[in-house]
């Protein structure tokens, strides 16, 4: 009872400031893979990129804490029903911290292998080794990881025998005890100057509370597309496809995870911020196989949830709409594709008489057989008409009824 009422009145801040530390763990996590990309991009960067990632920040060896004590990795104490306590351990798996067997703690999640492959991309790249500067203090600190990469290690990421081969040459390299770098005596890089001299002196406590009061409290996160967009910016996807490296993903039969259908208005945008209705798409029962000419689909039905309305009174959607569907694969390589319907083209009439003389029931369908993934969205007739504010036309006719996901299956 004390916890509903609390969270009843706590405030935007309140709930902000007590996911803080949850936020700037998934913020540190998308920047652990962000280093890694630069460095498996490193020879692309500018000069003064470079030296940022092997001297000023010395990439190297900051991975080396991360895999020595990984923040992905805890150890819980929990008690059953019995009120005994006993020791799980859990690993931080696809943005959620999920139970990890005992024996099975040797095996390496996407968070631990992003460090493994920073390390490799840094240490088995000539215009690294040529650029880093050796020290006792760095071979010290190098040489801790060398007790990791066993066969099981090997089994997993084969790419890390390279780097055993490095570690095992650098226990034998001598090294001076001081060095700042090969490539580093004189670097030359531009200033700004504009920049340094608008932040300077700023009381950045003080921007951010002006920030807050008059942005950001007027807004929730779900209406903010600029927040989304930035979200997004850390996404698996977008990160990849930035760098030019976005895998080819085959829907073949992949599982869907879960599915948010949006019903946009194709006008009018001022008015409703483009955003008529929002649904969640669920797969239910049993799949079907259906035969045809294009080879043999898999189909689903999808459970239809509503979870927000323009209006409470208004169930249809405008005949002047469109809709898009984000659906998300799980699996080995989680991922999120769009499927759009530029214009539903719905049925409109002049005049309430009329009404019984639409169709039943309307198809739409987004996605295509060439996108390996297609979705049906069935649209049925209202029991009356929904009207514009002058009512002398029908502007929504038709709800959403029901849908089906359908995916070409594996050929054997």
């Amino acid at each position: 009872m004390e916890m509903s009422k609390y969270l009843q009145q706590r405030s935007n801040l309140d709930s902000i400031l007590e996911n803080s530390l949850e936020t700037e763990f998934k913020t540190a996590v998308a920047s652990t893979s962000l280093a890694r990309y630069f460095c498996e991009h490193f020879e692309a960067l500018p000069v003064s990129a470079q030296t940022r990632i092997l001297d000023t920040h010395d990439f190297l060896v900051m991975m080396v804490p991360l895999i020595n004590e990984p923040p992905w990795t805890r150890r819980r104490v929990i008690s059953d029903k019995n009120d005994d306590q006993k020791i799980i351990w859990e690993k931080y798996i696809d943005n959620n911290w999920e139970k990890v067997e005992s024996e099975n703690l040797l095996r390496l999640t996407k968070c631990e292998a992003q460090c493994w492959l920073a390390i490799f991309h840094l240490t088995c790249s000539k215009i690294c080794r040529s650029q880093y500067g050796l020290n006792s203090f760095r071979k010290e600190q190098l040489l801790q990881l060398r007790k990791y990469l066993n066969n099981l290690m090997l089994d997993q990421l084969p790419v890390l025998s390279e780097v055993r081969r490095y570690m095992d040459e650098l226990a034998l390299m001598s090294v001076p005890e001081n060095s700042t770098g090969h490539g580093s005596a004189l670097l030359m890089q531009q200033v700004s100057l504009i920049r340094d001299s608008i932040i300077r002196g700023e009381d950045w406590d003080d921007v951010a509370k002006i920030q807050y009061e008059t942005i950001f409290s007027k807004i929730t996160d779900s209406k903010d597309e600029i927040l989304k967009n930035i979200a997004d910016i850390y996404s698996l996807d977008e990160v990849e496809d930035i760098l030019g490296n976005s895998p080819n993903y085959d829907l073949t039969s992949q599982k869907v995870g879960g599915s948010i259908l949006k019903v946009l208005y194709k006008g009018n945008q001022e008015k409703n911020g483009g955003v008529a209705n929002i649904y969640i798409l669920k797969l239910v029962g049993d799949s079907t196989i259906t035969d045809s000419s294009n080879g043999t689909f898999k189909r689903t039905k999808m459970e239809i949830s509503h979870i927000q309305k323009e209006e409470e009174e208004n169930e249809g959607i405008p005949h002047d709409s469109r809709m898009e569907i984000d659906i998300e694969f799980v699996g080995e390589l989680p991922h999120k594709i769009c499927l759009k319907c530029e214009a539903l083209d719905l049925p409109r009439i002049e005049s309430y008489e009329n009404f019984e003389s639409l169709p039943k029931m309307q198809w739409r369908q987004l996605g295509s057989i060439q996108e390996k993934i297609v979705v049906q969205i069935g649209l049925r007739r209202l029991s009356k008409p929904i009207a514009n504010d002058n009512c002398d036309v029908t502007t929504s006719s038709y709800e959403l009824h029901t849908a089906f996901l359908s995916q070409p299956c594996v050929e054997p």
